[in-house]
């Protein structure tokens, strides 16, 4: 799994360097916020795995005025991410994710689940941080 993983990372290393990936591309956000009929309240904590960049929590972000957290495997990425306001942390979405349970009322990912190794784990990981109420939801 490691040399997967230095292989993945590579890979996205490329693709976050490209100078097209620079400016956050908000067509393909506001496409899956109405796609899924995305409509959080103001405030919440919200998580996207694979956040790339942070086209779409930069949307979620100013639109919805809700707090983005993300989690990415890419240096360069993390730090674009942070420029577009995503709080952010290293780490492989194929292993536990450094986040508390309970964390988020939201855990939102786009195109993300089909680049997992260990989709199962994604989704119980996507669950374990999912507050227990309500109101929280997975949107993939």
């Amino acid at each position: 799994m490691a040399q997967k993983t230095n292989d993945i990372t590579k890979i996205y290393e490329k693709h976050y360097n490209d100078p097209k990936m620079l400016a956050p591309k908000r067509n393909q956000a506001e496409y899956f916020v109405a796609k899924t009929k995305l409509n959080p309240p103001k405030n919440i904590k919200v998580f996207e795995p694979g956040c790339g960049i942070g086209i779409l929590g930069f949307y979620l972000k100013n639109k919805f005025k809700v707090d983005v957290y993300g989690m990415e495997l890419s240096k360069t990425a993390i730090k674009k991410a942070k420029i577009n306001g995503i709080k952010i942390k290293k780490g492989n979405l194929n292993n536990r994710w450094p986040y508390k349970s309970n964390s988020f009322d939201y855990v939102v990912s786009s195109q993300v689940i089909e680049h997992i190794l260990d989709t199962d784990n994604f989704i119980k990981e996507s669950k374990r941080i999912l507050k227990k109420d309500v109101g929280a939801k997975l949107i993939l």
